[in-house]
């Protein structure tokens, strides 16, 4: 359920700036942002964490370009950190848990975006204005039985034809 936050005038417009870049809606930037924080957060020491935060003491319009030295050093020790063995099974162990859906491809559906949801199954379809929109299947584009997607039953005039 969606929640009011209160957030800095200085955060609402540097969300707002970036997010058009990155196809983002305002929310959907903070989110992302928020994310990511909680990600490289629990991959950082205190000291890390601190360290990284003093460096980036006011966002930037860009805020995907670097702007001083102390903050590639700290980010070139996150990333250090965060892309050691022990912490990426943490994360992809987070990951695999989570109720959210993973996006992915699969060589059955060339061309789309393949959903994988919580119960197992996976939904072939495309991202239509920042949405996720299913593929509806047709009888040329079914996959093959493998893949876990359920397929609508055939009609009796479907049936009858083929």
């Amino acid at each position: 359920m969606a929640q009011p936050v209160k957030l800095s005038d200085r955060l609402i417009n540097t969300a707002r700036n970036a997010a058009p870049s990155a196809h983002r809606s305002l929310a959907a930037q903070v989110e992302h942002w928020a994310t990511l924080g909680m990600a490289v957060e629990g991959a950082l020491t205190a000291s890390q964490s601190a360290r990284l935060k003093n460096a980036v003491c006011e966002p930037t319009p860009a805020p995907y370009v670097l702007s001083s030295s102390e903050l590639s050093a700290a980010l070139a020790q996150a990333l250090s950190h965060a892309l050691a063995p022990a912490a990426q099974s943490e994360f992809a162990a987070e990951i695999a848990t989570s109720p959210q859906p993973r996006f992915g491809t699969d060589a059955a559906f060339p061309g789309c975006i393949i959903r994988y949801n919580a119960d197992g199954s996976m939904t072939p379809g495309f991202w239509t204005d920042n949405k996720f929109a299913p593929l509806e299947l047709t009888r040329d584009a079914r996959p093959p039985p493998a893949t876990g997607i359920t397929r609508p039953s055939r009609t009796r005039k479907a049936r009858a034809r083929a």
